[in-house]
């Protein structure tokens, strides 16, 4: 498979919606329907903001379709009320849809983009931290299906990602961590500095220093860029992405425990360092606490953990693909027996 050479769409990262304007104008979003898809969390502070860059002389019709937040929601059931708001609209390929928030938004956003009519054309506000450092890169988007997360999906890139620091001030401590957690992902599996810069700065970066969020962003950003751009289709190398995941999806499927998607990779993290018998672990860990992502969970409920993982459709024969870590900033892929 023949290697990107750059990706296909912009990622700005900024500290206000001033520059927008321009991007949808370079993007020809002028005289479409729009749909902007949101939550009501992000509604509440910052939709009246974003609707006011469209003046008419983009659009003719601006639209709000909201949805709650959280991983339940994460489903073809929100798709589906999605599909009949636009088919009710009568929205065309020719238009154009806005996910304007957080990682349920984009995935739903994104899918519905890949599927609505065979696919229309979609653009990216992230408003948290781990869709600015991730989730909003790389073209993956799926829902949950029979209980099996991220069951069904598709590749889709946006026209645009638009990442406003701002608005991650009124972001809960709780999503800013987890947010935190991919971050570290990024330093562990490729970029040993990167890791010292997120130790030498955790104070700068938990009283959100616009200089260092915008640092650490597009750090992260660069990060997945290169991973994407060698693996666009997630075949081999961009599966190093993967690590604390296969673990971590395991407790994040147990509704009961409460658990966000950042705070399981956490703990996914901790678990595949321990069955990597890595050295430098205690560092890691101290860094993940002081961002207040509690990995214990890992050790106390180790083989509850691998049985699920055990049951997972990746595991064949009692193997399934792992990722484990060398040292900081050296990761590589195995197989580990169940």
């Amino acid at each position: 498979m023949k290697t990107q050479s750059k990706l296909p769409y912009s990622i700005t990262v900024a500290e206000d919606f001033s520059t927008l304007p321009s991007i949808l104008k370079a993007n020809n979003i002028i005289n479409k329907k729009v749909l902007i898809i949101t939550d009501y969390n992000v509604k509440k502070y910052y939709y009246n903001e974003l609707e006011s860059l469209f003046t008419p002389d983009f659009n003719d019709e601006i639209h709000c379709f909201t949805i709650t937040s959280g991983e339940r929601n994460k489903s073809i059931y929100t798709c589906e009320k999605v599909y009949k708001f636009l088919i009710d609209h009568n929205f065309s390929r020719q238009d154009f849809i806005i996910a304007f928030g957080g990682g349920t938004v984009s995935d739903v956003t994104g899918f519905v983009a890949a599927t609505y009519m065979r696919g229309i054309d979609y653009g990216s506000i992230p408003t948290t931290l781990l869709s600015m450092a991730d989730s909003s890169i790389g073209g993956k988007t799926a829902v949950n299906v029979c209980g099996i997360k991220n069951a069904v999906g598709a590749f889709k890139d946006p026209v645009f990602v638009y990442d406003n620091i701002t608005v991650l001030n009124t972001l809960k401590d709780r999503d800013f961590a987890c947010g935190l957690s991919e971050v570290i992902k990024h330093a562990l599996i490729t970029d040993s500095s990167f890791f010292d810069y997120l130790e030498n700065n955790k104070a700068k970066i938990v009283s959100k220093n616009p200089v260092v969020l915008k640092y650490i962003i597009n750090k992260s950003i660069e990060i997945k860029k290169k991973f994407v751009l060698m693996d666009p289709y997630d075949l081999k190398e961009r599966r190093l992405l993967n690590f604390g995941h296969t673990l971590g999806h395991a407790i994040e499927t147990n509704e009961r425990l409460n658990k966000n998607h950042g705070e399981c990779v956490a703990i996914g993290i901790r678990m595949a360092m321990e069955i990597s018998a890595f050295k430098d672990m205690d560092r890691v860990i101290r860094l993940f606490h002081y961002f207040g992502l509690d990995t214990d969970y890992a050790i106390k409920n180790q083989e509850k953990i691998l049985k699920i993982v055990k049951n997972d459709k990746k595991c064949v024969d009692n193997k399934i693909e792992f990722i484990y870590l060398k040292s900081i900033g050296k990761a590589c892929i195995k197989e580990l027996n169940i």
